[in-house]
């Protein structure tokens, strides 16, 4: 079965002869009109270009029985998985504008999207905030010189040096809810979200030492509970990611 995530999957798939080595009647399928003529019964797959695509979410594909005067087994069947993606329509950067250094997502669940990064400031004499709505929002939000951006309560006090928080709906429109590191912590590597709290890992020193804070309001612009170092990495350039298991387990990857 092929599902529509494999939405282009090279195939290649040789069958030869045996001890023997009566190449006379080996069967090699490599190209898309060998796939064709091998063909017994397929559904919800087309073959072109080299590439078996799936047409529907799960494609079927059966091959002709060959048939030999004495025992063959397979030399080798290879499935080679194709560079070429086009299961979504490409679109410019979804992140905030104004995130720099390296950015951490979290997925807290569908339609609530995070992103954290350093915070960039613009300063236009011309612009004035004013007071904004945007839907999936019940909390004040002002406007901001950046497109798609507004400032929730959170996102109005000082930085601290360190990552900011931003919050969607959709991922084009962005609610800054300002910082969640300080500036000693500002090297954040990865998130995670474990029942209503996230957990924001972050290097100190840079390269270094995982270290944890424990944040339960994203949204109130003061870092969480800084609990020191996760675990020490005898390693130069951590970068560290941890992922949650559906278990609950923690992993961590380097």
């Amino acid at each position: 079965m092929l599902r529509s995530m494999l939405i282009h999957l090279m195939s290649v798939i040789l069958l030869a002869g045996g001890a023997t080595g009566q190449n006379t009647q080996d069967w090699l399928v490599d190209s898309t009109e060998e796939w064709q003529r091998a063909e017994k019964e397929s559904e919800g797959l087309s073959f072109d270009a080299g590439l078996a695509t799936p047409t529907n979410d799960v494609s079927c594909y059966r091959s002709v029985t060959r048939t030999f005067d004495q025992k063959r087994s397979a030399k080798s069947v290879v499935f080679k998985q194709s560079p070429v993606w086009q299961n979504w329509d490409p679109i410019k950067s979804i992140g905030p504008s104004n995130l720099n250094d390296a950015p951490v997502m979290l997925t807290v669940g569908p339609g609530n999207y995070w992103m954290f990064g350093l915070y960039s400031s613009e300063h236009r004499k011309d612009f004035k905030a004013e007071e904004a709505q945007l839907e999936g929002f019940d909390i004040p939000l002002m406007t901001t010189p950046f497109l798609h951006q507004y400032d929730a309560p959170g996102g109005l006090k000082k930085s601290l040096g360190g990552y900011h928080a931003w919050q969607s709906k959709e991922m084009i429109n962005w609610v800054h809810h300002g910082p969640v590191t300080e500036k000693f912590s500002r090297w954040v590597t990865t998130a995670e979200y474990v029942d209503g709290k996230a957990y924001i890992y972050y290097d100190y020193p840079n390269d270094q030492d995982p270290h944890l804070y424990i944040d339960d309001d994203l949204t109130d612009g003061v870092p969480g509970k800084d609990m020191g170092m996760a675990f020490k990495d005898s390693s130069d350039g951590s970068d560290c990611g941890f992922i949650r298991d559906l278990q609950g387990n923690f992993s961590c990857y380097l």
